[in-house]
């Protein structure tokens, strides 16, 4: 399963194993709904693009119709700067989910 691997971005020089575990997660989540009729639109957030700001829309909205979806809070993560406090919430999105999903 990936939630572990987007647990913290410990070594910048790994980034590229955060970012496939993440977009997995996010595949892994859709797949799910799915199942349970409930449809989400999966942009590709793997590899990051270099228009951070289009990827970072394309994230927010994955985040929100999951937790629109599975009436989970949510945070704002749209400004894609993935420092500590980013990673960490967003984790904790993903986290709720799986709970919700019993995944």
């Amino acid at each position: 399963m990936s939630l572990p691997g987007i647990r913290a971005l410990t070594d910048p020089d790994r980034r590229e194993n955060y970012d496939f575990s993440h977009y997995s997660d996010h595949l892994v989540i859709a797949q799910v709904l799915a199942q349970l009729n409930i449809k989400v639109t999966v942009y590709p957030l793997n590899p990051v693009s270099d228009d951070r700001h289009a990827w970072a829309a394309h994230h927010q909205a994955m985040h929100d119709e999951m937790n629109k979806a599975l009436q989970t809070a949510g945070r704002d993560l749209s400004d894609g700067v993935f420092g500590h406090e980013w990673v960490n919430n967003n984790y904790m999105e993903h986290v709720a989910v799986h709970q919700v999903l019993g995944i």
